[in-house]
């Protein structure tokens, strides 16, 4: 078949959506112990030795691969396409193999003994629909092409609560379409329709996923032919540069989500460094990577450099690592939770260190956190994972901050609390004795970044402001505290999140935050960057957001 070889397929992965509650303290007590990441009891492999390095781009997906091990079963099919496949005919299969199922509540009368919502109604197509599909649930479908094309499929589906919702398509385990609107209008009103365009399939068997990204009643999906197959390639060339203005890096491209699909480059939690590269200053931005379509948080992956050296022209250096890197060099992690990191450079043995949490479980990922470690002689490219941060407690945001002497200094925290601790002088991926609890800041949530100026510490960080995060502030004359809250210098933007750095450029501070401006949606977030000013007593002016101006 000519298209399992151009589109990536993995085995299906369901996860929890929904971030950790976040912690009702203002402060966390001084005499808590941070909790740490258990080793695991088996050994793990030694990082890959050093030699030709080679990054795993594609992540060799095979479609194939997915079809045979596909362990589902065709109801009244294999469905012929082009035709009308029938909503609540799903596959036969167990849960997690033909579909995806929230509660455990079965359905009756029609394919009774399903957990699937399956409701019936004289307005829908052969009397029956799906419904209430949940965030995160989906059914699978054999079909079967009779020929090589590009196709649409109309689904049929309604959505009665006036809010917005979505779903997409997988197609043999990766993704065939962007996320795509579910029309309004009373919860059976089956004769509305959301049409997905260019579906690219190869004559013969497929399995085709609906995914529910938000509630939806569903009746049918009709397939139709509209022209050739085409070659796929999710390749890219880097490094590309562009000018632009906030939001940044939005106008390069990204890879969907296991797919051969491309759109907006979706960034969020810049970490911003400047380096001296042959005798220049140059700002890099390294961020967090959402990509479409998202599920929650799960899905960020694939970690991007960005540079530049007049604020204006700005530099995709491309991937640097993902989770199949980590999986395939280390021996630990999942798929996906590859969330807010951080890189500092050594000028002891001129090597860059890459810091960035990610779980060892999908399943439970919010208890199994990591702060992994790689390293390269280049701030942009040539990453090898090293391991993780032995003794870190199991939370997510890491920074590090090297203070004036080159001590290294090490954070994480996330739901309302917050560790810091030293780094080895001699070898920055090992801690020199243990993570204290930070206190002194006011309703912390996550996002922890330190910094330095005219000798006093900062340490910034994003609050538990509902629905519309903000980033405030402490001090200290310690790099571990204990710290004194100040007040808030950036707002809310368009986004319920917020994660920020704020670094000295050329004379110039600048705060760098995310929005989510472009997408609407708070899990497709952009990164901006302002000015920022301080008052003649150190304290932070609030900055002035320039989102969207020129």
């Amino acid at each position: 078949m000519r298209l399992p070889i151009n589109m990536f397929g993995t085995g299906i992965l369901i996860i929890a959506l929904l971030f950790a509650s976040c912690s009702d303290n203002n402060e966390t007590p001084p005499e808590e112990t941070p909790p740490v990441v258990t080793p695991p009891t088996t050994p793990e492999p030694e990082p890959e030795p050093d030699g030709p390095y080679v990054y795993d781009h594609d992540l060799d997906y095979d479609a194939e691969a997915f079809l045979n091990a596909y362990k589902g079963t065709a109801y009244k099919g294999p469905h012929r396409v082009p035709g009308t496949v029938e909503a609540e005919d799903f596959d036969e299969g167990a849960q997690d193999v033909a579909y995806f199922e929230s509660d455990n509540k079965t359905a009756d009368g029609y394919r009774n003994g399903h957990a699937v919502d399956i409701r019936g109604d004289g307005s829908a197509s052969g009397g029956y629909y799906i419904g209430e599909v949940q965030p995160g649930e989906w059914m699978c479908y054999t079909i079967e092409v009779d020929e090589d094309g590009a196709y649409t499929i109309d689904t049929y589906c309604t959505k009665g609560d006036g809010s917005e919702g979505s779903f997409y398509f997988e197609v043999d385990g990766r993704g065939a379409s962007r996320s795509i609107a579910i029309p309004q209008g009373g919860w059976t009103d089956f004769t509305k329709k959301a049409t997905a365009t260019d579906i690219q399939l190869s004559k013969g068997k497929h399995v085709l996923k609906y995914y529910g990204s938000t509630p939806g009643n569903v009746d049918k999906f009709v397939f139709t032919r509209t022209g050739d197959l085409k070659e796929l390639s999710n390749s890219f060339t880097y490094p590309v540069t562009k000018a632009m203005t906030n939001p940044l890096f939005v106008e390069f491209e990204s890879p969907m989500y296991n797919s051969w699909m491309k759109g907006p480059l979706y960034t969020a939690d810049a970490s911003a460094r400047v380096w001296n590269i042959d005798g220049k200053e140059v700002l890099y931005v390294y961020a967090s990577h959402d990509m479409e379509p998202a599920q929650g948080c799960d899905r960020m992956d694939r970690y991007h450099v960005f540079s530049t050296e007049d604020m204006v022209n700005w530099t995709d250096h491309g991937e640097i690592m993902n989770a199949a890197t980590v999986k395939k060099q280390a021996g630990w992690g999942c798929e996906g939770f590859m969330w807010a990191p951080d890189c500092v450079y050594n000028p002891a043995n001129e090597t860059y260190y890459f810091y960035f949490p990610h779980p060892t479980s999908a399943s439970n990922w919010n208890s199994t956190w990591r702060i992994g470690v790689a390293t390269s002689k280049y701030p942009n490219k040539e990453f090898r994972v090293r391991g993780y941060v032995e003794g870190m407690s199991a939370e997510i945001d890491p920074c590090v901050f090297i203070d004036d002497d080159g001590q290294p200094y090490i954070y994480n925290g996330g739901g309302g609390k917050m560790y810091g601790g030293k780094l080895k002088k001699d070898d920055w991926t090992k801690l020199d004795g243990a993570m204290t609890a930070m206190t002194g800041m006011v309703d912390f949530h996550e996002g922890a970044w330190v910094h330095k100026r005219n000798g006093v510490y900062y340490l910034s960080y994003a609050d538990n402001n509902p629905g519309a995060n903000r980033l405030r502030y402490a001090t200290s004359n310690s790099p571990l505290g204990p710290w004194i809250y100040q007040d808030i210098y950036l707002q809310p933007t368009t986004c319920d999140t917020s994660h920020g750095s704020i670094v000295e450029y050329k004379g110039q501070w600048y705060a760098f935050y995310h929005t989510s401006d472009v997408s609407g949606q708070g899990n497709l977030r952009s990164v901006c960057v302002d000015k920022l000013y301080y008052n003649s007593d150190g304290t932070i002016k609030e900055v002035k957001q320039t989102r969207g101006q020129k």
